[in-house]
């Protein structure tokens, strides 16, 4: 697990010139009625050209509701919870949880070519995307259209020079495949800069 003093720095808002987009979450009173949470900003790292936030995560699935025990644990900025938000950017995976993250694409920007052992739920919701594999296939993606993603080799683009995108995404851990006697396992990261190019380069966790 990455150390406190490694955890990104998270910040609301890194939108890139797109509508700041809220996050609503229901609960339940004492008395058993339908209630909302105190709104809060999503928070997001920065991954110099493209935001990633953890929009909500829990520690494990099926998630345990009872005395918000999975609220308490996302919104607290204490580590040790292992669904807390202060996780943003530091892990892509939840390995016994599921994540629920808004990512924000600059034009221009993409991510480097990576793999994680999860089976991933994405859409995309404004602008335009470009989803590449290792084997160089592509698909174009506009608002609407989705992706499900099973433990494949793939990078994220945003092929526009002057529109921002907008992807949201439901990642759930999975078991390795392995294929030829080879298991396949998380790719694509490594310790190094933030660069335009970058994805989580700094205290990865999968």
């Amino acid at each position: 697990m990455a150390s406190p003093s490694h955890l990104p720095k998270l910040r609301p808002a890194l939108d890139y010139g797109m509508r700041k987009v809220q996050r609503h979450i229901t609960t339940l009173d004492s008395e058993g009625r339908s209630v909302f949470v105190p709104d809060e900003d999503i928070l997001y790292c920065d991954r110099g050209g493209y935001a990633v936030s953890w929009t909500y995560a829990t520690s494990e699935f099926p998630a345990v509701l009872s005395g918000n025990k999975d609220l308490d644990g996302f919104l607290t900025r204490d580590p040790s919870s292992n669904n807390s938000v202060a996780h943003t950017g530091s892990r892509i995976v939840n390995g016994t949880g599921i994540t629920f993250n808004t990512t924000n694409f600059a034009p221009g920007t993409e991510t480097v070519m990576h793999r994680t052992v999860s089976l991933d739920f994405v859409a995309v919701v404004e602008g335009e995307m470009e989803l590449e594999l290792d084997s160089g296939a592509k698909v174009s993606l506009k608002p609407g259209d989705s992706i499900v993603q099973r433990q494949t080799n793939h990078l994220w683009r945003n092929p526009s020079k002057d529109k921002p995108a907008r992807i949201i995404s439901l990642i759930t851990p999975a078991q390795s495949v392995t294929i030829n006697g080879k298991e396949m396992t998380t790719e694509g990261f490594s310790v190094g800069s933030m660069g335009k190019r970058s994805m989580v380069t700094q205290g990865i966790e999968t």
